[in-house]
């Protein structure tokens, strides 16, 4: 699951960047796997592309385009990974618990989820997580729900994991 949401943050700064910088290349597939467009990716050491199923990891990339090997062994294609630069991803904040961190610009920030309720695990940008494993930079406003938890678009900058860039 990636870009589920179809509300956007409170206030983004799209001015920031350009996706002209963005660096993107392809990776190998995996059989039996379904790649849609922002979902949060670990490179494994054979070179292929990995979903991201862990809060809090450190991710790789975010894939590129919607590529489907369902039917396919690994390797039968590729797949566009954005290794670094700025994205439009489902961001997740909550009134209490987990995601309970509003979204600021500049805001250091990492990959949850809630098990699928409202995002997949480890599939959206959430302002919590580890130093390590902040990956993210806020280009993005979103103020914590008054309850609930909440899944919008924002846009940030992707740093990259030290394994590519």
């Amino acid at each position: 699951m990636a870009k589920e949401a179809t509300t956007y943050a409170t206030s983004s700064n799209r001015e920031v960047g350009s996706a002209n910088n963005n660096l993107t290349t392809t990776f190998r597939a995996k059989a039996s796997t379904n790649y849609t467009d922002g979902a949060f990716v670990t490179i494994d050491a054979a070179g292929r592309v990995a979903l991201n199923a862990t809060n809090d990891a450190k991710i790789d990339g975010i894939v590129a385009g919607n590529v489907d090997n369902t039917d396919g062994a690994n390797d039968d294609v590729m797949v566009p990974v954005l290794l670094k630069g700025n994205v439009w991803v489902d961001l997740i904040v909550g009134a209490t618990g987990s995601w309970d961190d509003a979204f600021a610009i500049g805001t250091n920030c990492g990959v949850g989820g809630d098990g699928g309720t409202t995002a997949a695990t480890g599939q959206a940008v959430a302002a919590t997580g580890t130093a390590g494993n902040r990956t993210f930079t806020s280009l993005s406003i979103q103020a914590k729900p008054a309850a609930g938890v909440i899944l919008r678009k924002g846009l940030f900058y992707f740093r990259g994991s030290a394994k590519f860039v």
